[in-house]
């Protein structure tokens, strides 16, 4: 509303100066009065977006700076948990299955914000959607953790107890995740943008691949939250040393580059080396589950 307001002040203090000139014209066509009227109000705007089309995400930029998103904004975006009935509390069967597919619902939310990490480097949008998707996950990682504490333990067999603390880990594990994406991005980018940095060609592309394996890697971390098998554990703690190697020489590559005066990666050094210890303890987060499927 501000945004369209501001808009129509513009241009109305740009077009008060010609409103001779625009009426003489109109009345040169004869056109009856009704007419005139629609077909100003129709060019008017016409006008005005042709105008400011080219400066529109500045604006909206700026406004979002100006009227920042209030409570009752982001309450209206807050999720709650679907699965957690808490009639099955006293059958540890269903009240454990149900808490796992709330789990599951915590795994996919971090998933959608790690697939898109990546871009918060250069997006402010992905930044705030990340910061969203996060309060998201410590909500229901919360309610998740306390409807777990209130299953009937005094009819619970040893599996069951066993299955209970595997997915408290792994919602632990998760909401750990979340932080370090959420506030691990918005500390890096914050220093970037207040130091006028960017990463190096090399950096982007080293970073670009570590990301995408931590995807994959995360992809087969939820497949075996799911199916317990103990080959995909042991292809995940594969996987797991495979990219703590690949942090090893991504570090290593940069270490060179410092040497050879890359000047971006001179500039943008404790940024890079901070996302490498992100994506270290994200990974080590990612590969806890394969440990209880293999203790089991």
């Amino acid at each position: 509303a501000y945004g369209n307001a501001i808009f129509r002040i513009i241009g109305a203090i740009i077009a008060l100066p010609l409103m001779g000139t625009i009426t003489h014209f109109l009345q040169s066509m004869n056109f009856e009065t009704a007419q005139s009227v629609i077909i100003f109000h129709v060019g008017f705007n016409v006008a005005l977006g042709i105008l400011f089309l080219p400066f529109l995400q500045h604006i909206a930029n700026v406004l979002r700076n100006l009227f920042p998103a209030t409570a009752s904004d982001s309450s209206s975006k807050q999720v709650q948990p679907i699965y957690l009935a808490q009639r099955d509390q006293k059958t540890p069967a269903r009240a454990i299955a149900n808490v796992a597919r709330e789990a599951k619902r915590i795994a996919d939310i971090v998933y959608e914000i790690l697939d898109v990490s990546n871009d918060a480097y250069s997006e402010a949008q992905t930044r705030a959607v990340i910061q969203e998707k996060n309060k998201q996950i410590q909500l229901l990682r919360k309610e998740a953790t306390l409807y777990l504490s209130d299953i009937a333990c005094e009819h619970l067999n040893h599996s069951e107890t066993a299955r209970i603390l595997d997915i408290f880990n792994f919602i632990t594990n998760l909401g750990h995740m979340g932080e370090i994406l959420d506030k691990g991005i918005s500390s890096h980018v914050s220093k970037m943008t207040k130091n006028h940095v960017e990463f190096s060609i090399e950096g982007k592309h080293e970073i670009y691949n570590l990301h995408r394996a931590l995807v994959n890697n995360f992809q087969m971390a939820l497949d075996l939250f799911m199916s317990q098998d103990e080959e995909l554990a042991h292809e995940l703690l594969a996987a797991k040393i495979d990219f703590r190697d690949s942090i090893n020489k991504a570090t290593h590559s940069h270490i060179e580059r410092l040497r050879g005066n890359v000047h971006l990666s001179l500039q943008s050094s404790a940024e890079h080396l901070d996302v490498l210890r992100d994506f270290r303890r994200i990974n080590s987060h990612i590969s806890a589950v394969a440990y209880p499927v293999l203790s089991n």
